[in-house]
This record gives structure tokens, sequence and C-alpha cells, in this order.
């Protein structure tokens, strides 16, 4: 997709009022180098008031209409941007967590971001483009009626000139795409170095490695973009040289050709010389429009990943559908996960497993056994590839999955703190901060403005402030990745013997990933996990649970 395909789609139809005024915004300007030459040829030492009326009127008729264009170019370029972002975040919404995955964070935000900011920055220059190209449109018009020798000239140069600038620009846009490759890398790279802030400070040679491999990055990077910028300079040269081909052509050679040519060279020189500038502004726009092109593409390319992978109908759910839900059921469940080649490199399942409610179930399991892709499985994040869930009988299917997934308040190990608390609506701050106090969170953070004040907490405060929100939430399942870990011993017996019987108390069914073995005696329930299959759960039978 082209920036001008772009642009068809998201304006819903032309503009004719965008078109009419950069036509006569260039007529205007054209008409300045009318004026301009009739007043010199009128044989008047003092050009008449009446040329200098029409000269203010041209220019006074040029600025109106060329601000107007310019502004109505900038605002539909930025509605269109508005449009294409809440469109990829919309799809972004409706999206499957195996899509989000597949796609990547860097590639969105690159998008969202660098993409659409390239296309906003291109408007300018592209205004300035087409009001450049409708002059030299006009321009050429006016020198075709002085001399169609030299019309003729003039075509076959600029044309040449044009061409070679194309030639060069073919090589500059596969150069572009590159440099785009090379910028999510390199943002990749940037979030590891962030993110894994802590464990590079812990080892040099991973340090070392880590900025080493952003130098190379970064180096390719800076190498291509200067790649770019020295193929568009060179074909701006070659371009420039054929316009001082065509003056020197028109001064030096056509009238030696052409004996009667002399009676037009002074108005010819000037129309050309007049039309250098927005045929020096239109080669000057390339690059930017050949930047806007793969921005579009790119933006499109996203679109079409994330639609492809995302179902059309997404039903609201009804948050009350299975509250009161006796047994959630997995019957031969599977899900896998691929390399880039399509090659299956790990699978969970088939696992069969009823979940009862008000029971608290433990599931166990050594490091990269499938735990946290089960707890995703039974809560509807990943759609299993083979098998089926229920809840009381009622298969879970697209139609029914948000409502599903409305029973669950999940603290997985990569959970993510929202600062406001959106979706939990007329809280009162009393119950908030008390629930701040319970976690001994009173004095790092407060609940001010549907906000949490501070977030730079450590990874046990961050869970125990995740635990707050799970709390408010109040919905019938609790599932906890990990949720001991990185607790003191006091506040991790606490949860085990306090928080989590109070929860049972209350009817509410809890989940819990745990490696603390010293707490497994407190479930109803263990769940073993070996390699993606379940290995054996203990406690009290169901007939449906693989044993």
């Amino acid at each position: 997709m082209t920036l001008t395909d772009l642009i068809k789609r998201e304006s819903n139809g032309l503009r004719w009022d965008v078109y009419a005024g950069a036509v006569i915004s260039g007529l205007a300007n054209a008409g300045i180098l009318a004026v301009i030459n009739t007043s010199m040829q009128s044989g008047t030492e003092v050009p008449s008031d009446r040329y200098l009326l029409i000269y203010i009127v041209v220019i006074a008729l040029y600025i109106l209409c060329f601000r107007y264009t310019f502004g109505r170019i900038s605002h539909l370029f930025e509605g269109m941007l508005h449009r294409v972002r809440l469109r990829i975040t919309s799809k972004i919404e409706t999206a499957e967590l195996s899509v989000l995955e597949n796609v990547g964070k860097s590639r969105i935000y690159n998008v969202i971001t660098h993409e659409t900011l390239v296309i906003s920055q291109s408007s300018g220059s592209l205004t300035f483009a087409l009001q450049a190209s409708l002059l030299v449109l006009f321009s050429a018009c006016y020198i075709a009626i002085l001399s169609k020798t030299a019309f003729a000239l003039t075509v076959t140069l600029v044309g040449l000139g044009l061409f070679i600038y194309r030639y060069y620009g073919q090589q500059a846009v596969r150069l572009i795409a590159m440099a785009t490759q090379k910028e999510i890398a390199f943002l990749d790279t940037v979030t590891h170095a962030i993110e894994g802030f802590k464990e590079v400070k812990l080892s040099q040679r991973r340090r070392e490695d880590l900025f080493r491999e952003l130098e190379r990055i970064s180096s390719v990077l800076g190498n291509v973009r200067t790649q770019t910028e020295d193929v568009y300079n060179k074909s701006s040269i070659f371009s420039q040289v054929t316009f001082y081909i065509l003056i020197g052509a028109v001064v030096f050679i056509l009238p030696r050709l052409m004996p009667t040519y002399n009676s037009v060279l002074t108005e010819l020189t000037t129309a050309i010389l007049f039309v250098i500038g927005p045929l020096t502004a239109l080669v000057g726009a390339i690059p930017a429009f050949s930047r806007a092109n793969i921005a579009a593409d790119n933006i499109h390319k996203l679109e079409m990943a994330l639609e492809a992978l995302t179902p059309k109908d997404v039903p609201r759910g009804d948050p009350d559908r299975y509250a009161g839900f006796k047994t959630l059921t997995l019957t031969d469940i599977e899900y896998s996960f691929h390399d880039t080649a399509g090659q299956r490199t790990f699978t969970v399942g088939p696992a069969s497993l009823v979940v009862r409610a008000g029971e608290i179930l433990f599931i166990i399991g050594g490091n990269g056994s499938g735990k946290s892709t089960l707890l995703r499985l039974l809560t509807g994040l990943y759609a299993p590839s083979k098998g089926m869930i229920d809840v009381d009988g009622e298969r879970i299917d697209g139609a029914r999955l948000q409502s599903y997934r409305e029973l669950f308040t999940a603290i997985f190990s990569d959970f993510h703190l929202f600062d406001k608390l959106y979706g939990l609506r007329d809280l009162d701050p009393v119950r908030v901060q008390a629930l701040l106090k319970e976690m001994q969170l009173q004095d790092k953070t407060e609940f001010a403005n549907d906000r949490f004040t501070k977030l730079d907490l450590s990874t046990g405060q961050r869970k125990r402030l995740a635990l707050v929100v799970s709390l408010l939430e109040d919905k019938p399942v609790y599932v906890f990745d990990e949720l001991a870990a990185d607790q003191d011993p006091e506040f991790r017996r606490f949860l085990y013997e306090t928080l989590i019987y109070n929860l049972r108390a209350r009817g509410k069914t809890i989940i819990a990933v745990t490696h603390d073995d010293r707490y497994f005696h407190l479930a109803d329930r263990t769940v073993k996990i070996l390699d993606g299959k379940i290995e054996f759960v203990t406690g009290p039978p169901a007939d449906t649970d693989a044993q």
C-alpha cells in the first residue's frame, strides 16, 4: 500500500476543496510570473499602477489559497492518522494473546509511534510538492505559449532529471525498508537493555555483549541511513545539473539555432528561472514521499497481520453469566508453540482437569514444565488447538469466551501494573486504603484521583499492589502465578494461611502456581505438571480429572 492508497482509503472520497485551493494557489503563483513579464514588456520605464495592483491581488490570492490548502492537508493527515491509530489499537484490543506474541511488541510500537510520525511529518513536504507540481505545470504551459521549441526542450530535460531521480529513488526505497527492519531490531535490543537492567549490571560480560550488539545494530542502521542520504544526494545533484543544462541551452544554444528566438529570450529565461525553485522543492519532496510510502505499507501490513488472526466479531462479555458456576472442565486440551519456521517447539497437553467452585487448587512442577501456559489456557487467554473447555456442561466457544474470561482475576508471573484502575468504577477510597494497609503498602504508595501515586516499587511490593487490584475486582476465580515468590516469610505465611482461606470462605475459587512445598497441604488438590502434561492430581478425585 502506498501513501496515496492510504489517503484515498481514509479520506472518505476526494477532497475537492483541497485540490481547488492547490490549483488556485498554483495559478496565482504562475500569475506572478506572467504579471512580472507583462509589466517588463509594457514599454514604459515605470510599470503602471494597474500591474502593481494585479501583482498585489495575485500574491494575496496565492497566500490565502496556499494557507488554506496547507491547513486542510494537515487536518486531513492528522485525522487520517488518528483513525489509523484507533483502528490498530482496536485490533490490539480484540486480538488474542498469541497474536500479539507472534506479531511482536517492537513492531507494533514502531508502527504506532515512528511510522505514523513519518507520515505526519511528510504532510508539509507533500503540500509544498503539490503546489510546486501545479506551478510547474502552469509555468510549462506559459513557456509553451512563448516557444514550442523551448517547451519541448524543457520537458525533455526536466523529464530526464526526474528519471534520474526515480532511478536512484528505487535504490533508496530498498534502503529505507532495510533501515525500518534495523530500527525494530534496535528497539528490541534497547528494550532488553532497559527491562534487563539489573541483570546486565550484575554481569560485565553480559553488559559488554549486549552493548556490543547495540553498537553493531546502530552502526548498521547508521550506515544504511547514510547510504540512503547519499543516494538521494547524488540523484538531487544530477537532477539539478539537468536544470542548469536547461538554462544554458535556453540562453546559449537556442538563440544560435533560432534567430527569431531572441524576442522572447528574456521572458523564457525568467520563466525557467522562476520554475527551478518549485522543481527543486518537488524533487526534494521525493525522499519524504518515499519514506511515507514505506510507512504506509508497514501500517497496512501490521493491520493485515492483526486482522488475519483476529476474530471479526468479538461479542461483549456478561460478567454474571458464569458467576454461579459449579465446575470448569478442561477436556483433552492442547496448545503448541512454534518457531519462526513453523516447527513445533513445545506442547502443553493433551490435558484434562476439573476445577470445582470454592476449592483451593495448587499447580506444581519444574520450570518450563507448562504451568503458566496451562493457566493461560484455563483462563481463555490461549485458544486450545485441540480439546474443549466447558462450564457446567456448556461448551465455551467464541460467543461465550469473554463471558468465561470474566470469571477470572489473575496475577501472572509477567503481570503488568496500571497506575489507573481501569474498569473499576466508583471505588471507595477507604476500601482501597484498607487493602493497601493490609498488604503493608500504606507507606509505599497512595490512592488519589483514581490512581496509585507510585509504581516504582520492589518486585514483591508490586505483586502485593497487583493483589490489591485483584481483590478490588472481586471475581469468582483468583489465579496466582508464583504470587508468593519475592515475599518475606511472614507475608508468605499470611498469603497461604490467611488470605487464601478468607477468599475461599467468601466462596471464591483459588488456582495458584507455587513452589512452596511446605504449604502444599493447604490445598484441596494439587496438580503436578511434567513436560507439558498433567502427571498426577492429588486430593479428592473427580470423575473427569486426569490421574
